[in-house]
């Protein structure tokens, strides 16, 4: 006797970590909070999530794991940029103030004093 396979719908999802579309049987779509487009995404999902997402000041931001350190994702990205290391007179800059966004369009690199001085007037602006 055949067996018949019963075909599944697919769904279009986008990559809880990646951003990227992808196709996923419905019913796993339904089932899961986060989807992913690989596997590779949803391993590096799960291992960031184990991690600190708090800086040193309290705020939520992503960290990446660069070998077998783990380094906040803006800070890789604007190093990745750069070509080399950050110096320790220079932060990056959310121009959206909102530290989860690390898009490469977001992010300005400042001398940590221009930094400190755009956030008071920005602070100071309605007074």
């Amino acid at each position: 006797m055949p067996v018949h396979k019963v075909k599944r719908k697919l769904i279009k999802i986008t990559c809880h970590r990646c951003g990227k579309e992808s196709e996923k049987r419905k019913d796993h779509a339904d089932r899961n909070e986060h989807n992913f487009c690989s596997r590779e995404c949803a391993v590096a999902n799960a291992n960031l999530a184990k991690v600190a997402k708090s800086d040193p000041n309290g705020r939520k931001v992503k960290w990446v794991k660069i070998g077998d350190q783990y380094k906040r994702e803006h800070v890789a990205i604007a190093e990745k940029i750069l070509g080399r290391k950050m110096k320790k007179t220079e932060v990056v800059h959310h121009i959206d103030e909102n530290p989860l966004n690390n898009d490469h369009s977001n992010l300005v690199i400042m001398y940590r004093s221009d930094h400190t001085a755009l956030h008071w007037r920005m602070k100071n602006a309605g007074n």
